[in-house]
Formats: structure tokens, C-alpha cells, sequence
């Protein structure tokens, strides 16, 4: 017999019983992340908080909702994104980035942030453009 071969028996008797005691809302990220939203959106520090986003390039869609959903729940929000502010199509969540621009990735998360306000009914205000 492979010592390993006992190892995985063990294994094999003790995962179900693991997975039972911590549940399966701790093992399903999607709940988990359901979880977090529900959070936030009943969190009352939240309201009247402010959130400085800066130093990013790039904002994953989780990241973007997450950070949409802190706004949504009460706090000022402010993303700093290194973006050319003649960008055709800037506060047009619709349009797409150019796959070729340096600024593809700040564009992009910009984009996921917007559409992702539309989404929750959060109020996007006028950017502050430096030229």
C-alpha cells in the first residue's frame, strides 16, 4: 500500500465533514460576493463617507461594482484614472475603448465604472478634467 494512498482516505473522510462544518455560503465565491454587496448596501458608515480612488490603472469588474456600490450606499466617490480628457466618447459608457490606445485599461475601468452606475441608478457627476 502507497503511503499516499492512506493520506487520500483521510482526505477523502474528513473533506465532506469540513465542507459541512464551514457551509456552503464560505466555499461558493458568487455567494460570497453576494454577500459582500448586501453588506454594503446595508452598512450605515457608508453614508456621507468619502472614497478616494487613486494611483490605478485598471479596475476589474468586481473591483468597479464594489467601489459603485459604496457611492451607492451613501459615500462620495472619486477615481482619479490617467485618461486623455479628449477621448472621444469619454462619459459614454457605450463606446467602447480603442484596443490600440495607451489609455485602453484606465479607459476601460472608467467604462466598467459607468455602466455599472447605470446599472445600480448611481448619479455620475461631471469629471474634473486636467489638461
Amino acid at each position: 500500500d502507497h503511503p499516499l494512498a492512506a493520506k487520500l482516505r483521510d482526505v477523502r473522510l474528513l473533506y465532506p465533514r469540513y465542507h459541512q462544518y464551514l457551509g456552503q455560503e464560505r466555499l461558493d465565491p458568487h455567494l460570497r460576493q453576494k454577500q459582500v454587496e448586501q453588506s454594503i448596501r446595508n452598512c450605515t458608515l457608508f453614508d456621507g463617507a468619502y472614497l478616494g480612488v487613486d494611483g490605478v490603472f485598471d479596475l476589474n469588474p468586481t473591483e468597479a461594482r464594489l467601489i459603485t456600490l459604496v457611492a451607492a450606499a451613501g459615500a462620495t466617490v472619486e477615481i482619479a484614472l490617467p485618461i486623455d480628457p479628449t477621448m472621444p466618447g469619454l462619459r459614454d459608457p457605450d463606446h467602447l475603448p480603442e484596443a490600440e490606445s495607451i489609455y485602453r485599461r484606465p479607459r476601460a475601468a472608467l467604462r466598467r465604472v459607468l455602466l455599472t452606475a447605470r446599472e445600480l441608478g448611481v448619479v455620475v457627476e461631471a469629471p474634473l478634467l486636467l489638461r
